[in-house]
């Protein structure tokens, strides 16, 4: 790694010099979406809150419930195919094998049958409620929103829920499955559908959630998200490592680069893949 006990950084961030204002927790969250909403100043207003697969969607519906008490909320996950009806319809991509699976440009709207995204959107349609909120993975599939937010995960946070058997895969009940028959079926379907999903909003959002700590969530305006990205690729930056045990795992890393990890031996080493590494801006300026 070319790094040594005195100048491997475990846990790096990166400081925006942005001032940008920021919520953590879901009350401070969901206060400045009620605020948001009430400033578009429009009648049966829809908020849309798109969810990555991982992300822990109950503890989001249970505050959307106790928050929103007069909005009218829609599940969107409640319209999709079940796990059962998942695996016979990407049988051949997800495949007999515990590890390989094959690549194709499948899109959440593969995940939904035409009849049940039919009810989802008549159901948005017909709400007669001042706010509709459709919330979940496919969220932003059932109409056209007046605010989006996107709610975020990174994968290796995705895995460590898996593994502690948390959840399974997306709208799936493999909670007990096979750890690496549920990263396959993340990798090589539900991850690569919700990637093209998020870029397809990037235009859209309006908010960013930030959903890798538990009941700590975080948000800022997609907007300063995206100057923060700006700012950030102008220069060096590094994404925050993760380490992992495994059957030939040792001391070295511990050793050498003082790893704190809960594990005794670590065998990989994972620093700038950035597909599953994530990155920490710290935002000093303004806070809520």
């Amino acid at each position: 790694m070319g790094q040594n006990k005195a100048t491997y950084d475990q846990n790096p961030t990166f400081r925006v010099k942005g001032e940008f204002l920021t919520w953590t927790g879901f009350e401070a969250i969901l206060n400045e979406l009620s605020s948001a909403v009430l400033k578009l100043d429009k009648a049966n207003a829809v908020l849309v809150i798109e969810g990555y697969p991982g992300v822990r969607m109950e503890l989001i519906k249970q505050a959307l419930e106790n928050h929103f008490t007069e909005a009218e909320l829609i599940f969107a996950d409640k319209f999709a195919l079940t796990g059962e009806e998942i695996r016979r319809k990407f049988d051949m991509l997800i495949t007999d094998d515990r590890v390989f699976g094959r690549m194709a440009p499948i899109t959440l709207e593969d995940y939904f049958k035409k009849e049940r995204l039919a009810e989802l959107r008549l159901q948005v349609a017909h709400s007669k409620k001042p706010l509709t909120i459709i919330y979940g993975t496919g969220a932003s599939l059932a109409a056209e929103a007046d605010l989006t937010v996107y709610v975020d995960v990174a994968r290796f946070e995705i895995q460590k829920r898996m593994r502690s058997l948390e959840m399974g895969n997306w709208n799936d009940t493999n909670v007990d499955e096979d750890i690496l028959r549920k990263y396959k079926r993340g990798f090589f379907l539900d991850w690569r559908a919700a990637d093209r999903m998020k870029v397809s909003l990037f235009h859209k959002i309006d908010y960013y959630i930030d959903d890798n700590s538990l009941n700590q969530p975080k948000m800022l305006k997609w907007s300063d998200y995206c100057l923060g990205l700006t700012e950030m690729l102008s220069g060096p930056f590094r994404f925050v490592p993760y380490f992992d045990p495994g059957v030939w795992g040792g001391y070295w890393m511990k050793d050498k680069l003082s790893i704190v990890h809960e594990s005794e031996k670590l065998a990989w080493a994972f620093d700038g893949v950035a597909e599953e590494n994530k990155f920490i801006f710290t935002i000093w300026k303004y806070a809520h």
